[in-house]
C-alpha cells in the first residue's frame, strides 16, 4: 500500500471539501426532487406546493432546497477556480 507525500492527507482534504463546495447545492436540488417525487409531492420553482407527511407540510422546506441548485452556477466555477488554483500551489511547494 502507497502511503501519500507529506501534507498529501491535506491537500486530499482540500480537493474533497471544494468538490463539496461545489455539488452541495446541486446536490441538495436533486434531493428536494427526488423526495418530492418519492412523497408524491409536486416540487417546482415556480410556487410552494403543499407536501403533508406524517402531519408536517414538506412543500415550503422541499422548495427552498430545489432553489438552491441555482447556486451552483457561482459554486460549481469557483469551486473550479479553487481546485485549479490549490494544484498550482501543490505544484509549486513540491518543486522546491
Amino acid at each position: 500500500m502507497t502511503s501519500l507525500p507529506q501534507g498529501g492527507l491535506r491537500t486530499a482534504a482540500a480537493y474533497v471539501g471544494i468538490g463539496l463546495f461545489g455539488i452541495a447545492p446541486l446536490l441538495a436540488a436533486v434531493g428536494a426532487s427526488w423526495l418530492g417525487d418519492r412523497l408524491g409531492c409536486r416540487v417546482d420553482e415556480a410556487a410552494v406546493h403543499p407536501c403533508p407527511v406524517a402531519g408536517v407540510d414538506l412543500g415550503g422546506a422541499l422548495n427552498a432546497l430545489q432553489g438552491f441548485g441555482w447556486l451552483s452556477l457561482i459554486t460549481l466555477p469557483a469551486s473550479g477556480l479553487g481546485i485549479i488554483g490549490l494544484t498550482v500551489v501543490t505544484v509549486l511547494k513540491r518543486r522546491r
